[in-house]
């Protein structure tokens, strides 16, 4: 009787078993494993020592063909394999390595992986600081301009492999700012550029790394009209005895200025050059000038100094016992007396103001 129970027992603990195995064998003929491709999968260097940095990695990225039930390849990423290839004890130099594939959740696995090799180059690495430049393409809205545009950083950290980080002399902020209106502000990606400008691309993306990557561009813009003016010289002092003052040349003749008030605009004429000493010269005399600009005008575009020739001649003798003729240093604009304002004489048909 109880050979016969315990047989019984047995027997139900088989039909428990057959009838498990016989579910998951349901189971997996309707839910079989599919397989799925995820294309450009990242190959991610391990082990590498500190001191070297890849120069490159090709491919840098791999295809990878998982299996596993429907649900779990529905939504399939590259996110669900991790590829790597191994650097450990490798040195300097260019060497082919195997890539490792780890699916990223338990019901998958790799079918294949393409290509299963990658060919690596290594350099010493290296890492320096080099400057912000910032580069403003294109001019604002007429009778807009740009005020002191500021960059968030002036310096940023560039590293990685030694032949790209030594060729890397700054990193360039490119803001485009044709037609606008108004501030602006920016995160700019920087670009990293040799001595000559041209940019300094790296093969692989770690190759150059820049820190920060990116940097806030501030560009201030405000409404100023403007205006175009003559110049006129202004000179001081009086000429040798014997010796009058000839033709006044200024280049340039005419100069652009702003003003944030219109006013100001209206009401100015003309500038005047900073002070010319032609006390005691007996010849003709060139000198390099700045403008004086009243409070709250700029120049727009022009340089910032004029060149002023001032004619020192003999003077004509006297016509008559009149005297009708010019004493040396007086007339219109050309004055010999210290502060005297204008752009020329009388002396040759008004020559100032730049004709």
């Amino acid at each position: 009787m109880e050979r016969l129970f315990e047989n019984e027992t047995r027997l139900k603990v088989l039909s428990v078993i057959l009838a498990i195995i016989l579910w998951f064998g349901v189971m997996s003929s309707q839910n079989p494993d599919h397989a799925r491709t995820v294309y450009d999968v990242e190959v991610v260097p391990e082990g590498l020592d500190p001191g070297l940095a890849v120069l490159s990695l090709e491919p840098h990225a791999v295809d990878v063909t998982l299996s596993g039930p429907p649900e779990f390849l529905e939504d399939l990423g590259a996110r669900d394999a991790r590829v790597t290839v191994d650097l450990s004890g490798v040195g300097p130099g260019e060497t082919t390595r195997p890539v490792t594939v780890i699916p990223a959740r338990g019901r998958l696995r790799v079918v294949r992986v393409s290509p299963q090799y990658v060919t690596v180059r290594l350099e010493q690495r290296m890492e320096k600081t080099v400057p912000v430049e910032l580069q403003l393409n294109g001019e604002p809205a007429p009778d807009y301009i740009i005020e002191n545009p500021a960059v968030s950083v002036e310096q940023v950290t560039v590293s990685g492999a030694r032949s790209l980080v030594e060729r890397v002399a700054r990193v360039v902020a490119s803001v485009p700012v044709s037609g606008i209106q108004s501030t602006i502000a920016h995160s700019v990606t920087l670009v990293p550029v040799d001595a000559s400008g041209r940019p300094v691309e790296a093969v692989y993306p770690q190759a150059l790394v820049l820190e920060p990557q990116t940097v806030q561009v501030t560009v201030p813009v405000v409404f100023m009209p403007q205006k175009v003016v003559p110049v006129q010289a202004r000179l001081e002092g009086t000429p040798a005895e014997g010796h009058e003052i000839g033709n006044i040349t200024i280049e340039p003749a005419e100069v652009t200025v702003r003003a944030r008030e219109e006013r100001l605009l209206q009401q100015l004429e003309f500038l005047q050059t900073e002070p010319v000493n032609i006390g005691g010269l007996d010849r003709t005399v060139t000198r390099e000038v700045g403008l004086a600009l009243p409070e709250g005008v700029v120049l727009s575009g022009s340089p910032r100094t004029v060149r002023v020739t001032v004619e020192i001649r003999p003077a004509e003798p006297a016509a008559g016992a009149g005297g009708a003729g010019n004493a040396p240093g007086t007339g219109t604009g050309g004055g010999a007396d210290s502060g005297t304002e204008g752009g020329g004489t009388a002396s040759d048909g008004e020559a100032a103001g730049g004709r």
